[in-house]
C-alpha cells in the first residue's frame, strides 16, 4: 500500500499514467522523425529491455495493438495494468473502495523476473 508518512494515501498510478499520457500526446504532436538508435544494443549487439518502446508507441497510435504488443510486451502489458492502477487510485481518492495492500518483496521480484522474460524475449526475437 502506498502511503506517505502522515498516513494519507499517495496515487502514483494516477501520477504516473497522467505523466505517460502528457508523454504520449507530446509524442504524437511532436513526432521523432529520426530517432536514435539504442546505444546499449550498438555496444553489445543485443537488445536492451525497453528496445522496442519507440515503435510500440508509434504502434499504439495507430492503433496497431497486435505490433505494438510484438514490439515490446513489458510495456505494452505495463501501459494496461497502469491504466487500471490509475482506476483505483481514483476510487481510493473518492473513498469507493479500501487501497490493495501488496508485498513489496514479492512484487520487486515478480517485477524483476517479468523485465528478465521480457528482455530474454526481445534477444529470441531480435527486436
Amino acid at each position: 500500500m502506498n502511503k506517505t508518512e502522515n498516513n494519507q494515501y499517495f496515487p502514483a498510478g494516477l501520477i504516473v499514467s497522467a505523466s505517460v499520457a502528457i508523454g504520449g500526446i507530446a509524442f504524437y504532436i511532436f513526432p521523432l522523425n529520426n530517432t536514435p538508435s539504442c546505444m546499449f544494443k550498438e555496444l553489445t549487439g543485443i537488445p536492451c529491455p525497453t528496445c522496442g518502446g519507440t515503435r510500440l508507441y508509434y504502434s499504439l497510435l495507430n492503433l496497431n495493438i497486435i505490433k505494438a504488443l510484438y514490439y515490446n510486451p513489458l510495456i505494452f502489458f505495463s501501459l494496461i495494468f497502469l491504466f487500471f492502477y490509475s482506476i483505483h487510485d481514483i476510487l481510493v481518492i473518492l473513498n469507493l473502495i479500501s487501497p490493495i495492500s501488496i508485498n513489496r518483496v514479492i512484487f520487486r521480484y515478480l517485477i524483476l523476473v517479468l523485465i528478465l522474460l521480457n528482455w530474454i524475449y526481445l534477444i529470441i526475437m531480435g527486436i
